[in-house]
């Protein structure tokens, strides 16, 4: 067993007991009582199943976890990536066919191996909880449709990622952010067009004092609206939400049914200024920037490792290649991916704390957000406790509790 081997095994071990480490300290994190600032929304009984539904949810995924890494420590130890590149390259397609036809292998591989999980999530614990609404022809043809857009996506990325990178071997990464980079505003405008609408069914919102009192606060916001759609949240989950999408003439907010029948009129407008909030401060525009940094940084980091001949031997590539340079490229991001994430969801939870002060303004009434979101962690089983750590890696949101001091202290000064 080669040294590099071992260390990229040892980067594999190292993500894992981190991810694994702080989904332990969010569960030592549960606490029994209830939080005294929610109490006059969630009693002892709704609170302790959000507990039991965080502790359900957690488990699994550790056990995810655990069963990525020894898929990962098989393939890396077995030579199976080095078999499966020679026997692809043997049929001489060509350095770009082959690595896609590689990926797509890698890929649907590891599609079969995480669907019982998917499976187990959706049909034993969200169904245990209330929340699955989702029957197994929904279920399936989402998998269906998810497998093809992810193949014509990950498609187009690779595809664009081998050519620059054959074409121009100094220059490539440049090309090929630009290019990626396109795509993903390309997404912005494509997304609730024409992918969300293969997944569920936007129609919009009813004419009424709800549709009437939203487009008021918008217009109030100087905030012109493309749409306001309700979505069929409910054909998959309990659970609610809204959330913003699109650009330009795009921009369109999508209020799940759920949300509609679980929130009153006046929580309903605190949440669309929320969203509006967002969109006035810059917010999406900042992530989507943020986003396009982290693949610019991405690619200038793969071409400085995508020759290394000791990585790619110790992964068990007899030849060195495009596509099994990108492979062992993802393993040793998994680390590095780890904090850029944290960085990402920093900035992430800081616009949340700025969208509801705005909120709050806008509608003069920060009681009708806290009122909301109190009532959303209810309906969502939200964890209202999570570890610091596990805050700071994985939370784009901040902690309902948080957010509600935050509010009552911009309803003092509104006072």
């Amino acid at each position: 067993m080669s040294f590099w081997l071992l260390g990229l095994m040892g980067l594999l071990l190292l993500h894992y007991c981190i991810h694994c480490g702080v989904e332990w300290l969010n569960l030592r994190s549960l606490s029994t009582a209830v939080p005294v600032a929610v109490q006059d929304t969630i009693d002892a009984s709704t609170y302790a199943r959000s507990q039991a539904y965080t502790t359900s949810r957690t488990r699994l995924d550790i056990t995810t976890a655990s069963l990525d890494l020894g898929v990962w420590l098989l393939l890396l130890g077995s030579g199976v990536l080095g078999d499966l590149d020679a026997w692809i390259g043997a049929a001489g397609l060509g350095e770009t066919v082959s690595g896609l036809v590689f990926f797509a292998a890698l890929g649907l591989g590891l599609y079969l191996v995480h669907l019982p999980v998917h499976i187990y999530a959706t049909f034993r614990i969200e169904q245990r909880y209330g929340f699955n609404t989702t029957t197994a022809g929904v279920f399936w043809a989402d998998q269906l449709k998810t497998l093809v857009l992810t193949a014509l996506l990950a498609g187009v990325l690779l595809s664009t990622v081998l050519l620059f990178f054959q074409a121009f071997p100094r220059t490539g990464w440049l090309w090929a952010w630009l290019s990626i980079s396109l795509v993903v505003l390309l997404l912005q405008v494509v997304t609730p067009r024409w992918i969300l609408p293969l997944f569920n069914r936007f129609t919009p919102l009813e004419e009424g004092p709800l549709r009437q009192q939203l487009t008021d606060l918008a217009h109030a916001a100087g905030f012109r609206l493309a749409s306001i759609a309700v979505m069929d949240g409910s054909k998959r989950s309990t659970k609610a939400n809204a959330f913003f999408a699109g650009l330009g003439k795009t921009k369109r907010i999508a209020l799940f049914d759920t949300l509609v029948q679980t929130l009153t009129p006046r929580e309903v407008a605190a949440v669309l200024a929320h969203e509006i909030g967002h969109n006035v401060l810059g917010h999406i525009p900042r992530l989507i920037g943020g986003t396009v940094l982290k693949i610019g940084l991405f690619l200038a980091l793969f071409a400085l490792l995508k020759d290394h001949q000791g990585l790619i031997q110790g992964a068990g590539f007899e030849e060195a290649s495009l596509h099994a340079g990108l492979t062992v490229f993802f393993l040793v991001l998994t680390p590095v991916g780890l904090l850029l994430g944290a960085w990402h969801n920093t900035r992430a939870r800081r616009y949340e704390f700025e969208a509801d002060r705005y909120a709050a303004r806008l509608t003069e009434a920060p009681q009708d957000l806290i009122s909301a979101l109190k009532r959303l962690a209810a309906h969502n089983m939200a964890n209202l406790t999570p570890h610091p750590w596990h805050v700071a890696l994985y939370a784009s949101h901040p902690p309902l509790l948080k957010r509600l001091e935050a509010l009552d202290q911009e309803a003092g000064d509104h006072v």
